[in-house]
């Protein structure tokens, strides 16, 4: 173990003298989780606790939570704040996972960030905790006001979980992550409520009757606040999408969501409440704000419409639950009955029944394989999505996927991208080189 230390020692002198910080990020192990906030806090405090030094909003669950996170922060932005965000994964470039007011930092500033992390590296950090740190370092030196932090997995052991935020928001909880945040919906609350802090506040939008009673009981024993959304504050979706909501002291009615789906609604609803408790805590915001952020919002990779005629389509579900609301979305806001998708999915996510659901709305199902080492190989799925479309074909490579497709496609016809995160990057990455 000490030699292993030492040539990794050996091996950051090198890249320091490279300037090489991304390529030391990436040498790291992407798969290794660390259950344990012992490496993220001991490198914070060699860096100065850059996270005390701005208020946060930390937001977790299981879906929704970057189009929380890209919600908060545009209205705050638009109140006159300085906004951080960090965001993971990202789609195109790593800088994408940390922005700062709207705009993702450099490569430039993330190379000179990271070589004052390296100098304070303990020796057995993570990707993810490096990325973390090096987040909450550049919002430090940006002198942000406000950080919007995303959980990465879980929570009570999330390497984001250090910081000590003003309020805490929890979207949605669904079966995920089985291996590593317990195979009940209980066990998998009490993982993602651990960002719950003691005398805190928690908005949440959770539905499942099994995680609001886990969420109550984690509140009552850390004397915190529990927002939830259908008793606290309440949303309304009219059917030309326009958004009525009624919150703590705020209510608002005709406001536009620049986002699709009925889901974001609700999205949008915690994004309030969220900003009304930080107002309550001393970071006034007004009605304009309020609206114009929620009219502004975007979020790539979320329902994102690439092309209109044919309409092709972006969005990263990657479960069951935001599979159906992706495809529930296609229907009501897109009046999609029939489309084609490209599919690609990784191994720890339940594919069976996301493929069952995307049948629901495909004609036609062309499986691919994301980038990525967990990535589900296509002809292994192949003979599931058989079970539920009977035009199912498998290409592995996702270009030569996508162009196929979209080389068939007639005027009125519809693509969706859908299944991963990294599918919809490795696309997107595609349409912009």
């Amino acid at each position: 173990m000490t030699r292993q230390r030492n040539r990794q020692c050996d091996d950051i002198t090198g890249i320091m003298k490279n300037e090489k910080f991304l390529s030391f990020l990436y040498g790291l192990d992407h798969t290794k989780i660390d259950f344990g906030l012992t490496s993220i806090e001991k490198l914070l405090q060699r860096l100065g606790d850059p996270h005390r030094r701005y208020h946060t909003i930390h937001v977790g669950g299981t879906n929704g939570k970057g189009s929380v996170c890209a919600m908060v922060a545009e209205m705050f932005q638009n109140a006159g704040y300085r906004v951080g965000v960090y965001t993971s994964p990202h789609l195109v470039d790593f800088e994408e996972r940390i922005r700062v007011d709207g705009a993702s930092i450099t490569a430039e500033e993330r190379e000179d960030l990271g070589r004052d992390i390296m100098r304070h590296m303990p020796t057995d950090i993570t990707f993810f905790e490096c990325a973390t740190a090096l987040a909450f370092y550049a919002f430090a030196r940006r002198e942000v006001d406000i950080a919007v932090v995303e959980v990465g997995m879980g929570g009570r052991l999330d390497a984001t979980n250090v910081v000590r935020p003003i309020v805490s928001i929890i979207t949605t909880i669904a079966r995920e992550h089985q291996i590593y945040l317990g195979r009940t919906i209980r066990e998998i609350t009490a993982e993602k409520g651990g960002i719950i802090k003691v005398g805190g506040v928690c908005v949440t939008g959770v539905r499942n009757m099994t995680a609001r009673e886990r969420l109550r009981d984690i509140c009552f024993e850390r004397h915190a606040r529990l927002l939830l959304c259908g008793r606290d504050f309440h949303v309304r979706r009219r059917r030309d999408g326009r958004l009525s909501y009624r919150g703590l002291s705020l209510s608002l009615s005709n406001v536009t969501l620049n986002l699709p789906g009925a889901h974001q609604a609700r999205n949008a609803a915690l994004a309030l409440a969220a900003a009304e408790v930080c107002r309550e805590h001393g970071l006034p915001i007004d009605e304009t704000s309020f609206r114009h952020g929620l009219e502004r919002v975007t979020w790539p990779g979320r329902c994102e419409v690439i092309d209109r005629r044919p309409l092709v389509i972006l969005d990263g579900a990657h479960n069951p639950s935001g599979m159906s609301a992706f495809c529930r979305t296609l229907r009501t806001d897109f009046s999609v009955t029939r489309c084609v998708a490209l599919f690609g999915v990784l191994d720890d996510k339940d594919y069976g029944a996301m493929l069952k659901i995307l049948a629901t709305v495909s004609r036609r199902i062309v499986l691919t394989t994301p980038p990525g080492v967990r990535a589900v190989h296509a002809q292994e799925i192949t003979h599931i999505a058989a079970r539920y479309c009977r035009d199912v074909i498998a290409m592995d490579d996702p270009i030569a996927a996508f162009r196929h497709l979209r080389s068939q496609l007639a005027a009125d016809d519809c693509l969706c991208v859908t299944g991963s995160l990294y599918l919809v990057g490795e696309i997107k990455k595609f349409l912009t080189d």
